[in-house]
């Protein structure tokens, strides 16, 4: 008797081509789920982070970069966090977005502009003289060591920052919502130009 070899493809091609779809898209699935539950879409309001991120004047108005936020509180010196933190003693909140300068432990003192990081000059090269004058007297910020649990932050626009100097003092960990990653700067532009036209553009269509 003669016997015919037939292979699985040419038996069952359709099946094999649903089966490889199916996976496919079960793998774009668990992807996205996986991204939208590891990164939350922050949008810039205020020009304290100027020039490394543009923000809007208000959080209704455009203007403002739109940028990714790995969730999660593991971050290093010089990370762009986003954080939650209790504006006033009602209890409300507020999110900002600022540069991790110091973790806990660290010594940070400023002179007339200039970051001493554990007793040591450190070149900020995110901030722009334009935006750090020297003359402020927020500029100038005596040596103090960062308790364990928190960070000292600052945004790249030394000049009208709120950050750790004035008003808020050591974040605590607990309250980073997450850390910019560097793909997210690397794509901000594209990421920003996205989300102005379905945020800002398209309502006013129909307005």
């Amino acid at each position: 008797m003669t016997k015919f070899h037939i292979s699985v493809n040419e038996r069952f091609p359709s099946l094999l081509k649903t089966n490889l779809i199916f996976c496919m898209l079960i793998f774009i699935s668990l992807a996205y789920l996986y991204f939208i539950c590891s990164y939350v879409l922050f949008y810039v309001v205020g020009a304290s982070m100027q020039d490394t991120l543009n923000g809007a004047f208000s959080r209704t108005r455009p203007g403002g970069d739109f940028i990714y936020v790995r969730r999660g509180s593991d971050v290093s010196r010089g990370d762009i966090v986003v954080i939650d933190i209790d504006e006033t003693s009602d209890g409300s909140e507020k999110i900002i977005i600022k540069r991790i300068i110091a973790l806990g432990g660290d010594t940070v003192e400023l002179k007339s502009g200039r970051l001493y990081l554990n007793g040591e000059l450190t070149e900020e090269p995110y901030v722009s003289d334009a935006h750090n004058d020297p003359a402020d007297p927020n500029n100038t910020f005596a040596a103090v060591t960062v308790p364990e649990g928190t960070v000292f932050c600052m945004g790249d626009n030394r000049n009208v920052s709120l950050d750790s100097r004035t008003k808020y003092g050591f974040i605590d960990v607990d309250d980073i919502v997450g850390s910019a990653p560097s793909w997210a700067l690397v794509f901000i532009d594209q990421v920003t130009a996205i989300n102005t036209f379905f945020d800002f553009t398209l309502p006013s269509w129909f307005s």
